[in-house]
Formats: structure tokens, C-alpha cells, sequence
């Protein structure tokens, strides 16, 4: 089965568990990071999704409220 083939042989992505990078990141880092990143995935969501935006609208809120 190809779920038996690691996907850089599928040519699919590779991704370790262990990402050092984040893993050893100071803390002050790593919330600003998730912020951003929480921030980009709640605009994605406000634009392309009509039900979080009309969830949004219901709240009288934006994505830049955040």
C-alpha cells in the first residue's frame, strides 16, 4: 500500500516530529509566533469561509480585532 512508502518517496512532505527550531524557542518568542499565526488563520477563515464571517458579523468583530 503507499501509505507504506514515506511520502518523500510519494512526493509528498517530509515533516519531522522534533522541530528544534520551535522546540527550543524562548517562550516570549513562541506566543508571539502562535499569535501570528493565530491571527493569519482567523483572517484566512473571515475571507474565504461565509460562516466564521457571518459568525464574526453576529459579534460585531473583525479578524484585525485580535
Amino acid at each position: 500500500m503507499s501509505r507504506d512508502i514515506p511520502a518523500t518517496m510519494r512526493g509528498g512532505r517530509y515533516i519531522e516530529m522534533w522541530q528544534p527550531q520551535y522546540e527550543m524557542m524562548p517562550r516570549p518568542e513562541l506566543a508571539r509566533l502562535q499569535l501570528e499565526r493565530l491571527k493569519a488563520q482567523v483572517k484566512h477563515a473571515y475571507s474565504k469561509v461565509p460562516f466564521y464571517r457571518a459568525k464574526f458579523q453576529e459579534a460585531g468583530i473583525t479578524p484585525d480585532d485580535i
